[in-house]
């Protein structure tokens, strides 16, 4: 009776550390496949920055500041269209600010996929309202602000965006403002 009692002891212990082992497994399982999403949508904004300058000639600028230079839409909402979102972006008022009343209705509107388009799968208890990506904005970057830049043989090896929950931003936001050095100052 003892070894059976031994042995249903130790086989016990077996199957919770097989158990362990699975849920450890399944969970960086899904974390690369999050990675490898995360990857696949920074290719597609990628895609989307080349389409622009090959129609426009130009990269999308960071952001399209107003009168008094200060930042009102963001190249996220200028790439709206050729990200096949051209119904948000035949929506949008230009003729007010990203968080203006009209633009901020239009957010709250949106659906689920509309609000993730810009976000990070590992992202999953950020505010669907927000993005994981951002664009490196400075002096020598592919951003120098709110005038258009230009992808050449030169800018290899130029971070073009970050990623990452450091990163979140509200999606429509145009420019995120800090108080450290800008990159490139």
């Amino acid at each position: 009776m003892a070894k059976r009692f031994l042995l249903w002891i130790v086989l016990l212990g077996l199957a919770s550390v097989a158990a362990v082992y699975l849920v450890v497994r399944v969970r960086d399982l899904r974390e690369t496949a999050n990675r490898m999403t995360c990857a696949g949508k920074l290719k597609q904004l990628g895609l989307a920055l080349l389409n622009f300058q090959e129609i426009y000639g130009c990269l999308p600028p960071a952001y399209i500041a107003d009168e008094h230079g200060r930042p009102m839409h963001s190249w996220r909402v200028l790439i709206l269209e050729i990200m096949s979102r051209e119904d948000i972006y035949q929506k949008y008022d230009f003729s007010e600010p990203w968080n203006g009343p009209h633009n901020s209705r239009l957010a709250a509107q949106f659906n689920h996929h509309d609000r993730t388009w810009l976000q990070c799968p590992s992202e999953d208890q950020a505010d669907p309202m927000w993005t994981s990506y951002v664009a490196v904005v400075g002096r020598h970057t592919l951003w120098p602000g709110p005038s258009p830049g230009e992808v050449t043989d030169a800018a290899a090896g130029k971070i073009l965006f970050l990623a990452g929950s450091a990163c979140l931003v509200a999606s429509m936001l145009p420019v995120r403002r800090r108080k450290e050095r800008p990159f490139g100052a």
